[in-house]
């Protein structure tokens, strides 16, 4: 099969013959991939049905050994500190903010968690800085005519400085061969708002085109 950057990239940030759960792993591409690297893997997800997916997928790949399949919602299926990494990828922002919430000192048991939001990333940051994870790792990939923001998580208090709110990744580095193109991708998404607003002269369309306006200078100030 031939991978996706985004699943390259989740890939990549498992260690080798280290344990994992993918969360949420829907059709199972990750786990079934992540077993030819890792010393146990566990795919979990909210149903049978949803879980079938994952494990029709046996005989069709080159592994010899199989993910353990697990039903059950969030981080219910996997006990405390079971795995060094858990996935949580393909969700939106909130949503993975609603799993780890749902089970804090859990989330916080594993040595590194894995974090691919869809939406919502800058919301994601905050939470995370503020409940008490330290965010160690962050990527971008541009596969699939879009943009994907990976963070790296495990506990810990030490984190740098938000960018623009969250919205950006401090420790995406200027060296990141995506950044100016992300950063540009996101100035270029403003500017489609702003003309869908038009002119207004008053009131709050005209307080939101000048928070716009502000927010364009921030972006264009990391290029």
């Amino acid at each position: 099969m031939i991978l996706s950057s985004r699943l390259t990239k989740l890939i990549n940030a498992v260690g080798e013959g280290e344990s994992v759960a993918d969360i949420g792993t829907d059709h199972g591409y990750l786990p079934w991939e992540l077993m030819k690297k890792c010393s146990k893997v566990i795919a979990t997800d909210i149903s049978e049905q949803c879980l079938q997916k994952s494990i029709s997928r046996s005989g069709f790949t080159e592994s010899k050994e199989e993910p353990e399949h697990r039903i059950g919602d969030g981080l219910s299926p996997i006990s405390y500190g079971e795995v060094d990494n858990v996935v949580i990828a393909g969700m939106g922002g909130l949503l993975i903010i609603s799993i780890l919430d749902a089970d804090l000192e859990k989330a916080k048991s594993f040595g590194k968690l894995i974090l691919q939001p869809m939406n919502a990333s800058d919301t994601l940051r905050k939470w995370l800085v503020g409940n008490g994870f330290s965010i160690i790792g962050e990527d971008i990939c541009f596969d699939d005519s879009r943009y994907y923001e990976i963070i790296e998580v495990k506990q810990g208090k030490e984190n740098k400085p938000l960018l623009l709110d969250g919205e950006m990744g401090a420790l995406i580095t200027d060296a990141h061969s995506l950044k100016k193109d992300f950063i540009k991708h996101q100035i270029n998404n403003l500017h489609e708002i702003l003309n869908k607003i038009g002119n207004p002269v008053a009131g709050k369309a005209l307080e939101r085109v000048e928070a716009i306006k502000m927010k364009i200078c921030e972006w264009e100030n990391l290029l």
